[in-house]
């Protein structure tokens, strides 16, 4: 960003505070990429009303690119016309946090949240790790835990994908309880109505595909067990040929590949990285895998509507468990119980079909997998909740 882009911000911050809003225009945005909820109901915002002005608020040129390419608006975040259509916007949508849109601009706007998926580890003001981010020391902590609470309170609604995750992520947020509705998020429309690409359908066609998503480690920090030794991947590629199965990995978009694979799991015939075939949203991958293996990812939650097996491996998982992320309560036991620790016995698992087995996980599944027509539930809500003109 030049020296003068930055310099013209604070202009944009007071027009965005002097100005009445436009009601019509709606921002979208997502700090990783272009995926996930706002993606989801941006996209179907923009393709079902002839009333809002909707636009998609890019990190890169590359993003801008992709979302225009597909026939929707979209401008660079970081842009004069970004702070433009931010400060005027009435509606401003986000997944992660305020940094998915321009965040000062954000806050005179009505702020509507989904949260990026079920919380397992601990976040906002339960987490340690949140509260460190400016120092560990008693006064940042308070620092910070005002700063988190003073955004998350110009959060004028949150849309939660289940009532467990609804009264979590509040009470870790500081949002008031009934400013959120437990209707399902946008991603779940996306899963069950989306077509797989030509590139997926060829790739898994007659073939049983298992999905290894394991999350993102803060500084890389994979424990030794992730390391697969060569016998270990001899064997490993024996199974899955043996099982006609194909290996996709799709790894968190905060993990650095080349880090990944100096642990040994490298491609191969029955093995691929899912970014090598331009495959980025998991999501899309849901419908034609047969099995997944995860660790502490609320993916758990949404592969489990498709009722397909799950296996958990987390060989860190005391690691997690007592660091500064934490983890809720409800889900200590779960991996003390189910997580497996070692590369033997995950293909132990793979072929003895030993899968994992929850109660709170089966139940909050299935209160998801009744959830239908999301994008338009949310539309309708925010139409009438607001009593605006959708």
């Amino acid at each position: 960003m030049t020296f003068f882009l930055k310099a013209t911000y604070p202009i944009f911050f007071l027009i965005s505070l002097a100005f009445p809003r436009k009601e019509s225009i709606w921002v979208f945005g997502n700090q990783k990429r272009y995926f996930d909820n706002t993606r989801y109901f941006f996209e179907y915002v923009s393709d079902t009303s002839e009333i809002i002005s909707a636009y998609w608020l890019a990190n890169t040129l590359d993003e801008l690119n992709e979302v225009s390419q597909l026939g929707y608006q979209a401008v660079l975040k970081n842009s004069f016309k970004g702070y433009w259509i931010a400060s005027r916007a009435g509606f401003s949508f986000i997944c992660n946090g305020f940094s998915d849109v321009s965040r000062l601009l954000a806050l005179k706007s009505k702020v509507i949240s989904f949260w990026h998926g079920t919380p397992i580890k601990k976040i906002y003001l339960d987490s340690k790790q949140d509260l460190q981010k400016l120092g560990s020391n008693k006064f940042s902590i308070f620092l910070s835990s005002l700063i988190l609470r003073f955004l998350n309170s110009n959060i004028n609604f949150y849309y939660a994908s289940n009532e467990f995750e609804r009264v979590k992520v509040t009470a870790a947020a500081a949002i008031k309880l009934e400013k959120s509705l437990a209707l399902g998020v946008p991603r779940f429309d996306f899963m069950r109505i989306s077509t797989p690409s030509d590139k997926i359908l060829e790739l898994t066609k007659n073939k049983n595909v298992i999905l290894f998503s394991p999350t993102w480690r803060k500084n890389e920090a994979w424990s030794e067990r992730h390391v697969i030794t060569a016998a270990e991947y001899a064997e490993l590629k024996n199974l899955l040929a043996s099982s006609n199965s194909l290996f996709i990995v799709k790894l968190h978009p905060l993990t650095k590949k080349e880090r990944f694979l100096s642990m040994g799991l490298l491609p191969s015939k029955n093995i691929i990285y899912s970014d090598d075939y331009g495959i980025n949203d998991i999501n899309s991958l849901y419908s034609v895998s047969d099995l997944m293996i995860t660790d502490l990812s609320s993916t758990i939650f949404d592969f489990c509507i498709f009722n397909k097996p799950i296996l958990i491996f987390m060989p860190d998982y005391k690691n997690y468990i007592e660091g500064e992320r934490g983890v809720y309560d409800e889900f200590v036991r779960l991996l003390e119980k189910n997580s497996l620790v070692s590369w033997k016995s995950l293909m132990e698992a793979i072929s003895s079909n030993s899968y994992l087995s929850n109660e709170l996980i089966a139940e909050v599944s299935l209160e998801s997998s009744r959830k239908q027509n999301v994008c338009q539930l949310i539309l309708s809500d925010i139409a009438t909740r607001f009593n605006t003109q959708v």
